[in-house]
């Protein structure tokens, strides 16, 4: 199914096609007849958000993952299934994985904040997307 939609010519890795909604819809076997039933959306819609050919909005991320947790019991921060375009018109996700140093701590008792001095060992958060720190 996910390679009808990527019009796979033997090709095969597609993952890096793949936005986190396809990736979900292929890694659970849904069928995109039973998505656009359940969120009165055309199938066509839902192909093209996860080709890429059209952005995922705030508001249509948060239909997806209420789907998703509802009639598949899979519970998900809908954040990471917002896509936007880019300066080159290009669909791409709007959060990414990244890493970010720890400087310091917020003591909440005190609403004071201390850096740590040197020299300390380095401590790297790491998350699958960035929303804050």
């Amino acid at each position: 199914m996910i390679e009808e939609v990527f019009n796979n010519n033997n090709n095969n890795d597609i993952s890096s096609e793949m936005n986190e909604l396809t990736k979900i819809i292929a890694v659970n076997g849904m069928q995109l007849s039973d998505i656009a039933k359940h969120l009165k959306l055309n199938t066509k819609t839902i192909t093209r958000h996860m080709k890429g050919e059209s952005p995922i909005s705030f508001e249509m991320a948060k239909m997806y993952a209420e789907y998703f947790g509802k009639h598949h019991n899979i519970f998900m921060d809908s954040l990471t299934l917002i896509t936007m375009k880019n300066d080159q018109g290009e669909i791409e996700p709007v959060m990414h994985a990244s890493k970010i140093e720890v400087t310091g701590q917020f003591i909440q008792s005190e609403g004071i904040v201390s850096f740590f001095k040197p020299p300390r060992k380095k401590i790297i958060m790491e998350s699958k997307y960035l929303t804050h720190y």
